[in-house]
């Protein structure tokens, strides 16, 4: 018996000046990584705590800088392990402050992180009561706001006087009808290309001073044009869209449930059966283009281009201010290399596309080349004022670069920022087979027409 208590009063002493000694240890390495990283974080760790078999901490007022925006912050952040297994932390927080500019809180918020064979470790977060800014991140409540239906008289109601003098957002929110010639070819609820932030709606020149609001008046005899048109030698192609106007007006009414803003009209948005518009706005286009006479056709085609382009917002008298911001975005966007010669005209400048090199690697001008070594191999030279880069490629092979002509070489192989996540697009293949489903039907609707058209013919 004295042997066994020996034993186990032999072994309790060893376990605790093991675990004395490996917390102190574990204790001097996050302050030594707090203090190595000083220059992008700071922090306070309190003393570890867990006897016998884990290491548990608590880092407060933990602060790390964003490239972007102020520093993000945790007041308290839980950290937790097995004092005989350092390749799994638990992490535990309320809070999350200024992440990407936004406040993230939740209830019971636990992060796993396991390290293993691979180059990554298996993140795994759970939580409950999610909220960004105070919001509910998989939960919303109803607005106030929303809590109403339309009335009757809203499917009827229809504000000829004010189409043409005010032709804006709340004036016609009584009137299905006034909503829909507004919202089918213009932005009534001002979201797109009609909202004050919006480069479209900057520097705007009217060409038709008769006009009360040319491009809303523009916009109305459009989107009559169009009703007009799906109702002339009618086939339920050309009016799939009222599926949509029913749907919504339904929902207005009240059939299911209260989802209306009496003050603004919503939800009445145009958008939300976009796609059911786009299958009648292709079919008119064929009844619109069925002449032979290929100059009536171009002219049809140059004149409706003119009235969309005016529409959004051309042509346009450029400011210093509407140049700045045109000259941020036009680099980033997808069709920069199209747009950029018109562009370098106007403002005599020369716009540098943002490629996939240029976002990864940056934009030197002087940097030194590689030279090549005799038995065939590149040799890179560091460039002085470049700031390294880690990068990876999908087989997980880590490199750093110190060169802009190092950093090129290795974008161009496929590797990509190590930013601790795989970059790998995930987007369906079908997606992308949709665009040309869409332009074959098109051909096959026309040649169809054109069959008929002969047969009938001859």
């Amino acid at each position: 018996m004295r042997l066994i208590i020996f034993v186990t009063a032999l072994l309790a002493i060893l376990w605790s000046s093991f675990w004395l000694i490996m917390s102190k240890n574990y204790l001097n390495q996050l302050n030594a990584w707090i203090n190595t990283e000083q220059a992008r974080m700071t922090a306070k760790v309190n003393e570890i705590r867990g006897f016998p078999n884990r290491f548990d901490t608590t880092i407060a007022d933990l602060k790390i800088k964003q490239s972007i925006f102020g520093p993000l912050r945790i007041d308290r952040l839980d950290v937790m392990r097995l004092s005989y297994d350092g390749s799994h932390y638990i992490f535990a927080a309320n809070k999350i402050q200024n992440l990407f500019d936004n406040e993230l809180t939740f209830s019971k918020g636990l992060a796993s992180a396991a390290s293993n064979q691979d180059f990554l470790p298996t993140i795994n977060f759970e939580a409950e009561n999610v909220s960004v800014n105070t919001i509910s991140f998989f939960t919303h409540e109803e607005q106030s706001s929303y809590l109403f239906k339309a009335s009757p008289s809203f499917l009827y109601t229809i504000n000829f006087a004010d189409l043409y003098t005010n032709p804006y957002r709340n004036t016609h929110a009584n009137s299905l009808i006034g909503i829909t010639l507004i919202d089918l070819f213009n932005d009534y609820f001002n979201r797109y290309w009609e909202h004050p932030r919006s480069i479209f709606v900057m520097d705007r020149v009217n060409l038709f001073d008769f006009l009360a609001h040319p491009r809303r008046n523009f916009s109305v005899i459009l989107s009559t044009l169009f009703v007009i048109s799906s109702f002339w030698k009618i086939n339920r192609f050309k009016i799939i869209y009222l599926v949509g106007t029913i749907v919504l007006t339904c929902t207005s009414l009240g059939l299911f449930g209260l989802h209306f803003n009496p003050e603004k009209g919503d939800t009445l948005k145009t958008h939300y059966y976009f796609f059911l518009l786009a299958i009648s706005f292709i079919f008119i286009l064929l009844d619109l283009f069925k002449s032979k006479d290929f100059w009536k056709n171009y002219a049809k085609a140059v004149s409706l281009i003119a009235v969309f382009l005016f529409i959004f917002g051309f042509p346009k008298n450029y400011t210093e201010n509407s140049q700045i911001a045109i000259l941020e975005k036009i680099p980033t966007t997808i069709s920069c290399n199209y747009i950029k010669p018109y562009f370098n005209t106007i403002f005599s400048v020369d716009i540098q596309c943002l490629d996939k090199e240029m976002a990864i690697c940056g934009n030197l001008e002087n940097y030194n080349l590689p030279k090549m070594h005799q038995d065939g191999y590149l040799i890179f030279q560091p460039d002085k004022d470049y700031s390294p880069k880690n990068l990876i490629d999908g087989s997980g092979n880590p490199v750093t670069v110190n060169g802009f002509a190092e950093c090129i070489h290795y974008v161009d192989g496929g590797f990509y920022p190590n930013n601790g996540f795989f970059e790998i697009d995930r987007t369906p293949k079908v997606n992308n087979s949709f665009i040309y489903l869409c332009i074959l039907s098109i051909i096959g609707i026309i040649y169809n027409r054109s069959e008929k058209k002969f047969y009938s013919s001859s």
